[in-house]
């Protein structure tokens, strides 16, 4: 069994063997979480969960970039957050919703701070992977548009069932609703030129692990929800990731 082991490891490469595993334990850590009915969504076990996850892609854009993919960092971040704290003030682009305190401090007491970690990585994940299929500027674009979006198909019904946030008039897919996707269009559209504007040659795996795992974890919990759509997507997700990051290249 160990040369099976050992085998398969130099067959795929270290890093996506690792990768493996790494999408493996977060999609267990978040199933486990709903199905032992423990209680995640308190702000210290959110912000060290996402910090933790927000790690490699940090590490990854100072390894090519230095502070400049760190300072592009921030300025995702703080483009996200001038995006939530329109939604939250005017309920415009993503609709009329509330954060709950599991998501720690909330900056000018609109937006939790967890946000700055939470969703640079995810546009970077989908803006790398989009790129894996060699298409056309605008191609690739759009590919990494909707990747974002999906990611967000699989985050939003398994955060609102934890009570991370929740709609003021609910939503059809799963207390969702549609306007918080066409939100995600444009918030992901520009999202997406930022990054191919910022880092034109960025092309890391390390810095979408982030994005994957993040992935990972929300799939899990959709799962142990048993919400079957967003699990599929999630599912489907993983697999493309697997087929653009974790084959020996």
């Amino acid at each position: 069994m160990l040369d099976s082991i050992a085998e398969f490891v130099q067959k795929q490469g270290v890093s996506s063997v690792l990768g493996l595993v790494g999408v493996g334990l977060c999609a267990f850590l978040g199933f486990g979480f709903v199905v032992s009915q423990v209680e995640p969504a308190q702000p210290l076990i959110s912000g060290i969960g996402m910090l933790v996850l927000a790690l490699p892609a940090v590490v990854g854009l100072y390894l090519v970039y230095g502070w400049r993919g760190v300072l592009a960092y921030v300025g995702l971040a703080l483009f996200g957050l001038m995006i939530e704290t329109a939604a939250i003030t005017t309920g415009i682009p993503y609709g009329s919703f509330t954060y709950h305190g599991a998501l720690g401090y909330r900056l000018f007491g609109v937006v939790p701070w967890t946000l700055t970690l939470a969703w640079p990585p995810l546009v970077l994940t989908s803006a790398i992977a989009a790129r894996r299929l060699h298409w056309s500027w605008f191609g690739t674009s759009v590919i990494a548009v909707l990747l974002l979006v999906a990611m967000d198909a699989v985050l939003d019904p398994g955060a609102v069932a934890l009570g991370f946030w929740s709609w003021t008039h609910g939503g059809v897919y799963y207390a969702v609703p549609l306007s918080n996707y066409l939100g995600w269009c444009f918030s992901a559209s520009v999202g997406i030129y930022l990054v191919y504007k910022w880092l034109p040659s960025l092309d890391m795996r390390l810095v979408a692990m982030s994005g994957i795992f993040s992935v990972a974890f929300w799939c899990g919990i959709v799962l142990g929800f048993g919400f079957v759509l967003p699990s599929l997507i999630g599912c489907i997700l993983l697999s493309y990731f697997g087929w653009a990051f974790l084959r020996r290249a």
